[in-house]
């Protein structure tokens, strides 16, 4: 079979070498001619290169409050890159509806797509594994637009992920400044509050002063009744009405009128309310039937401006940090191979050009001369079944 071949070859090697010729030399035209296209490149990866990861992980350590707001990440920044807004940028920045010679602005998008090649590098294993890097390339004719054109796009790259970030900084902001004025207003309440209890009822530290109620209320008592042994030898030795009997049940009324004080009401039962704990009159000592009240009061009250305390030392310092995050909002970018300025054509490969037009030319030379043999061996009558075959087939397109 291989033997036959090389006949047909040899006996119209002629046209067989004419056609490869012409197929390749057609081929080595379009290498030469076909414009060259230069691609210029950058790399770039991304840092945590906020206050969040000093300072702020040090407060969130301590705070176990979220901080900063949600930043564009790497998978993220090769959205904007692809996105419709990003090209439309592109194309109204390079002026490319004249550039691709297009007016509608679809095809524009396509054809800028087609010469930006964006390529992600991960880390190496098994699955999806995280960004390590993004490479973004831009082919053009002109090489100095090519690099124009890197430079733009991580800019504006650049620029957004900054956009988004301090708008999500802002955010969280927002939602820490409200919390925290609320806070103000609440401490100072509680604050004031507390205060104004204790200028009305004298309650500095409910338990000392409990203790030294009853320690006071303990000695009178003990007063009242070593008098009331005195009192009951006086009146077993002395008349009623002497001088010393009636000095010492004076002095047990005076007692007793202590110790009921210090148990009801430690200024003047007779007073109105308004009256009783005046600037004039107040007893940082309160009666002992008012002592429970009182202090539960003051414990609630003690409480709520301890709690609006703690609130305001937890919300403080993320406050704070927030506000230096929406200052120092960026994006963690960081190039590690700057946009170059292309001198060597990436397009066209001239080589597989030329390569593929030879075997093209290849396989129509052996096409032509093979249908050439055809077509002698059908009118010597060699192969008449497939002849007349063709021949009918060339009568019905001739008739047409």
């Amino acid at each position: 079979m291989f033997i036959d071949i090389f006949i047909v070859i040899a006996r119209y090697r002629g046209r067989f070498l004419g056609i490869l010729t012409v197929i390749t030399l057609i081929s080595l035209g379009i290498a030469l001619l076909w414009p060259k296209t230069y691609m210029s490149t950058a790399k770039y990866v991304q840092y945590d290169s906020s206050v969040s990861g000093s300072l702020g992980g040090l407060i969130s350590s301590f705070t176990n409050l979220p901080s900063g707001g949600e930043k564009v990440n790497t998978e993220q920044s090769t959205i904007i890159l692809r996105s419709r807004t990003m090209l439309d940028t592109v194309i109204e920045e390079f002026d490319l509806a004249s550039v691709y010679e297009k007016e509608i602005q679809e095809e524009l998008r396509l054809k800028l797509e087609e010469n930006t090649i964006i390529e992600e590098i991960r880390e190496a294993g098994i699955g999806f594994n995280p960004i390590v890097s993004v490479s973004v390339s831009v082919l053009d004719r002109d090489p100095q637009r090519a690099k124009e054109m890197v430079e733009f796009y991580l800019e504006e790259l650049d620029d957004r992920m900054v956009e988004i970030n301090q708008r999500n900084a802002q955010r969280m902001l927002t939602a820490y400044e409200a919390r925290y004025q609320q806070n103000l207003t609440d401490l100072e309440t509680a604050t004031q509050e507390l205060v104004d209890f204790q200028k009305t009822y004298g309650i500095l530290e409910p338990q000392t002063q409990t203790a030294a109620l009853i320690g006071n209320a303990a000695q009178v008592k003990a007063q009242m009744t070593a008098l009331d042994v005195e009192i009951g030898v006086a009146q077993s030795l002395l008349s009623a009405s002497s001088g010393e009997v009636t000095e010492l049940l004076e002095r047990k009324r005076q007692l007793e009128k202590t110790y009921n004080s210090l148990i009801v009401d430690p200024v003047n039962a007779t007073r109105s309310p308004d009256e009783v704990f005046t600037d004039a009159t107040l007893d940082v000592f309160p009666a002992l039937e008012d002592m429970p009240t009182l202090a539960a009061e003051y414990l609630r009250l003690f409480r709520e401006a301890t709690v609006q305390q703690e609130i305001y030392k937890v919300l403080l310092p993320q406050y704070e940090q927030q506000k230096m995050m929406v200052m120092e909002s960026n994006s963690g970018l960081e190039l590690i191979d700057q946009p170059n300025l292309p001198t060597y054509k990436e397009k066209p490969k001239r080589a597989f050009i030329v390569i593929a037009g030879f075997f093209f030319g290849l396989f129509a030379a052996f096409f032509s001369v093979s249908f050439a043999d055809f077509i002698r061996k059908g009118k010597k009558g060699e192969q008449s079944e497939a002849y007349q075959k063709y021949q009918e087939l060339m009568s019905v397109f001739q008739k047409s």
